[in-house]
């Protein structure tokens, strides 16, 4: 496997941060003969204040030729052997993938035409099929999320067909309703279901000519909670009562200490 030392004809700069989930957007060259440059640290020379990543080229189909990527190590390693450990095992899984022949491939996306004839213009069958399409660059969390918002909409449309070109924003707000009281979701819980349905609409209109994103509407006001409060009003005037007195035991305390035995 041929690899472009620094300098190359082929370099091209396309940074990429984040953890190592992007490699996982790679597939295998099995001609083998795709050019890389090996992975390696930038430790910020030593520094562990600063934030220490792993940069390798590897071979980009759609620009044809090398594309710098970073791979972020995380801060949570608070020494310098600690976070080398970590480096090493992100550099020695990334040149094992350059090795093996792995790049990155175009994107292969249907057209207009397969996608809204493939799915004959059904808002919901649309959706599904753009998950499809990108779940490889998602994590397996994301695409739950995502797909747990489709069967949502799926479960409102019941036997009916939502076509895509005739889906307004009164739709969308019907659909919230429905979350609201047929379901008996929270505001903030249909106000996710809507923006992760939006997110969708958006992946699938990069693809096709639809309308306008019907689902890109206003937020509902969350109501709010003390769920994540830690502490109450009384809770803290609990603990300044209790510092209170310890501040005057220890001066009680020490002035004892100063005065010698009685």
């Amino acid at each position: 496997m041929p690899f472009l030392l620094a300098g190359g004809a082929f370099l091209l700069f396309g940074t990429i941060t984040g953890t190592n989930t992007h490699t996982k957007k790679m597939i295998k060259d099995h001609n083998g003969d795709k050019p890389f440059r090996r992975a390696i640290l930038r430790d910020r020379n030593g520094d562990l204040t600063k934030e220490w990543y792993v940069e390798y080229y590897a071979w980009d189909e759609v620009l044809d030729g090398l594309v710098r990527k970073r791979i972020k190590v995380s801060m949570s390693f608070q020494t310098k052997k600690a976070r080398v450990h970590e480096a090493n095992k992100i550099i020695a899984d990334t040149n094992e993938l350059l090795e093996k022949g792995y790049y990155f491939k175009r994107e292969v996306v249907s057209d207009e035409t397969s996608i809204l004839t493939e799915c004959e213009n059904d808002l919901v069958r649309c959706l599904d099929k753009v998950l499809s399409i990108i779940n490889t660059t998602l994590k397996p969390k994301s695409v739950g999320t995502y797909q747990s918002a489709i069967n949502k909409l799926k479960d409102y449309a019941g036997e009916h067909i939502l076509i895509i070109q005739e889906f307004t924003d009164k739709d969308v707000i019907k659909f919230r309703d429905h979350l609201l009281t047929t379901l008996g979701n929270t505001s903030r819980t249909a106000n996710n279901t809507i923006i992760h349905l939006n997110t969708l609409y958006r992946y699938l209109k990069d693809r096709v000519t639809i309308p306008v994103n019907s689902f890109k509407t206003r937020k509902l006001k969350q109501a709010v909670t003390t769920k994540n409060i830690a502490f109450t009003d009384r809770d803290r005037e609990a603990v300044g009562r209790y510092f209170s007195f310890l501040l005057l035991h220890r001066t009680c305390l020490y002035r004892c200490l100063q005065d010698g035995p009685l």
